[in-house]
Parts: C-alpha cells; structure tokens; sequence
C-alpha cells in the first residue's frame, strides 16, 4: 500500500528547552512519509538554531519564520505550507510515541474515515497521568460533536485529520484559549465518519509556565469569548447538545471566576460577562429537564466550593459596582 505524506505542524516560540525531544520523537517515528513543518513563531532565544540543526541532518525537517503573532496563526501558516495528504498537529513541548503516525493513518484508512480520535498521557514531572475515558467506536458527525464535548475534548494532537477534512477552515486567531476546540468544531461540518480508536500516541507535558496555568488575564479572558462562538455554533448546528455545553461552560465560568479573584485583576469588562453569562445561562440549567439532578448538584456543589457569592460581592465591592 503507498504511504500517503503526512504533514505535522508544530508552531514554536522560545522553545529552546524542549523543541529537541519533540523533533527526535518526531524522527524517531516507524512511519517514514512524512513532513515536519516547524513554524517559528518570533522566537529570541536558541529555538531556530536548534531547529536549523536538524535541518541539516533530515531533510523532512522544514523551518518556517514568522512574526510573533500567536500559536493560531502559526498554525494557520503551517497549513498554507503543508503538502500532505493527512494533517497532524503537535505543540513544540510535547513528544509522539515511535508507532503514533503508522497507526494513525492505518486507523484512519482501515476505516475509510475523515478524522481519527487517540488517547493521551498527561506528563507532570516523571510520572504519568491518563485523565481521558475513550471506548473504541464510529461516530457520526452529531457523535463526533458530542465526543468533542464529553470525552474527546477540543485537542488537537489526539486528532489525525484528512487534509480534505479541514478543507479552508482555519484557527481563529483573536482567540488565545479553546482555539482548538472551536477549530474541531468548525471542521465538523465536513466529517461524515469519524473513528475513536483508544491507543496512547501522544505524551502532553504538563508546563507551569504555559498559557493555561498562568495568571487571569486578557488572554485567558478570551476563553468565555469562545465559549460563546461555540455555543452559538452548537445552538445552530447541533442543539441537541446544546444544555448540556452549556453545563461544561458555567462549570468553567466558576473555575474563571475564582482565578480572576486570585490573580487581583479588577476589570470591570471582565466582571460584567462573567456576570451576565451565570444570570442567563444557570437558570436554563437548574430549570431544565435535559439536565439530570446529579448534573444540578454538581453546578451547586461548584458555586459553593468556589465560593462564587462572596467572590462577586467581593470584586464588585473593590471596584465599586453596585450588586
């Protein structure tokens, strides 16, 4: 059978310490058909040098330079520069497992599919961690959806998408935190077959100092903004699912809530969304029978062990908005 080229976008900035082990897994692979688009995205460290040092050793290594405007927009070049026939994204601090690229385009064509789902070990220091539930099994494109909700998630590495898949759809770039999610969701459209096959391909290191555990800011801030884009995809397209979305994000709206107040941001913008999203979207959630009283115990439960009462009191009070 011909191996078809397999094009993997990694976008990189200052990623000195660990861009070496993610090109050796990469090289290391037992799938030999394949281009690795590295898109340096404005570092100033050592990053480019180390990536032109593999250049020279493996021609399959391509380094593209960039501004620094962002990891949508560096995947969004690699995309405009691939030539593969099937698409896999990495991020530069994480490593793929020896077999990953055979067994995801064997899975992929075995089942004459449009996208194919993997697990994932979550790496903290030396030990490993496997949060994510997958049973093997075929979905549709409502199925895949709902796989991207509840099981799956919005990731992008335990995905291996056929590049007719993805067709023009790109990463929306005025975005900094569920990117991913919404790009998979966008894509959906254009997924008639999707496989979940529960094999560990991926090793997703687990950084302090990355976009998610940082302090609340502007940047994480833009998550409620694609909550929002998603929701009004999923009320449009798929809105079956839409209640139960919606329990994931005021799940997630606590979680926000609690970081804005230990961070000591006071942005009255910020307050105002989180404000009116908990207003509109928590009745339709306790008062709806799609949502199961467990499901309504557990939005309780996080209200209270967030203390989300006196967490809002609290802000307005320091930044003088009335309650």
């Amino acid at each position: 059978m011909i191996k078809k080229l397999t094009s993997i976008i990694v976008p990189a900035h200052n990623s000195e310490a660990t861009i070496a082990r993610c090109i050796d897994s990469i090289i290391m692979q037992t799938f030999s058909n394949f281009e690795a688009i590295i898109i340096d995205d404005g570092s100033t460290d050592q990053t480019v040098e180390i990536i032109k040092s593999y250049q020279l050793k493996d021609s399959r290594i391509k380094l593209t330079q960039t501004r620094h405007c962002g990891v949508s927009a560096a995947r969004n070049r690699g995309l405009e520069c691939a030539q593969g026939e099937y698409i896999y994204f990495m991020d530069s601090d994480d490593t793929i497992e020896p077999y990953a690229l055979q067994v995801m385009q064997q899975c992929l064509n075995k089942n004459n599919a449009d996208i194919a789902i993997f697990n994932i070990n979550f790496i903290y220091g030396k030990h490993a961690q496997r949060p994510l539930h997958l049973s093997d099994s075929t979905l549709n494109q409502e199925k895949f959806v709902s796989a991207l909700i509840h099981d799956a998630q919005g990731y992008l590495p335990n995905k291996f998408y056929r590049r007719k898949t993805i067709d023009k759809t790109r990463f929306n770039t005025s975005i900094d935190v569920c990117e991913d999610f919404l790009f998979n969701l966008e894509i959906s459209k254009n997924i008639s077959k999707a496989i979940i096959e529960n094999r560990y391909i991926y090793n997703y290191y687990q950084n302090k100092h990355s976009s998610t555990h940082q302090k609340y800011t502007q940047k994480q801030f833009t998550e409620l903004q694609a909550d929002r884009k998603i929701l009004k995809v999923i009320q449009e397209q798929y809105p079956t699912l839409f209640l139960q979305y919606v329990l994931i994000i005021l799940l997630s709206v606590y979680r926000q809530i609690y970081n804005y107040k230990k961070s000591g941001c006071k942005n009255p913008t910020f307050l105002h969304e989180f404000d009116t999203f908990i207003q509109v979207y928590e009745p339709k959630v306790l008062h709806s029978t799609e949502i199961s009283i467990a499901q309504k115990i557990k939005v309780i439960y996080y209200k209270e062990f967030y203390g989300i009462i006196k967490i809002m009191k609290d802000i307005k009070h320091s930044i003088g908005v009335k309650s």
